[in-house]
């Protein structure tokens, strides 16, 4: 997690409600080294390590040490902590020239508006909501639901059982599982598969 929050701040791209377990990574060192190299170049300078504190403890809460396998990140976690990176930043960038730091600026400042102004459309539809979810979240049972929903409507019964069997393989709750046997067999009747539909049908009665 400590990872996924520098890259979105300084690279905000695939950005979505709600992200991929996040899992260990060796990138954590580059942070990790950066830190230690603040610590001890700037040791002496106020501002510079009173920023760091600030980003630092604020950001230390959101990291999940009870989570050696994976962790749960959002983009809202980082507000706090953003405060701290922009006035470190903008220390530094008080000691580049103007003429360098201008174009520098306008470039990022243009390719952040392009990104967010792609996101704002993405959000004002609750299927490309959805979508955009789906996209980078394989792993969300949501997902598989959505797409199931969608593919019986437009009439893709095979599809939707396709998706619907992911959502069965993601299920961690009873009520979950029911509802995709269900939804299975009720497919799989449609089609007059009644070989396939009877074992779901089966499953659901066990569960009950």
């Amino acid at each position: 997690s400590f990872t996924f929050y520098w890259q979105k701040f300084f690279l905000p791209i695939h950005l979505s409600p709600l992200y991929p377990t996040a899992y260990p990574t060796l990138l954590v060192l580059i942070p990790f080294f950066l830190i230690i190299g603040t610590v001890l170049l700037f040791r002496r300078d106020r501002f510079v390590m009173f920023v760091f504190l600030w980003w630092f403890l604020s950001i230390f809460i959101l990291l999940r040490f009870h989570q050696f396998h994976y962790c749960y990140v959002a983009d809202r976690y980082m507000y706090l902590p953003s405060v701290g990176i922009c006035l470190m930043l903008g220390y530094g960038f008080s000691l580049i020239r103007r003429k360098i730091l201008l174009p520098i600026l306008g470039i990022f400042f243009l390719s952040l508006v392009a990104t967010q102004s792609q996101m704002v459309m993405v959000w004002m539809g609750h299927n490309a909501y959805v979508d955009r979810i789906a996209k980078y979240n394989k792993k969300w049972i949501g997902g598989w639901d959505y797409y199931a929903e969608q593919k019986a409507i437009r009439g893709d019964t095979r599809g939707s059982i396709e998706d619907l069997t992911m959502a069965i393989e993601l299920a961690r709750t009873d009520k979950e599982l029911n509802k995709y046997f269900y939804l299975r067999g009720l497919a799989f009747a449609e089609l007059g598969e009644w070989n396939r539909a009877f074992p779901d049908v089966a499953a659901l009665a066990r569960r009950l």
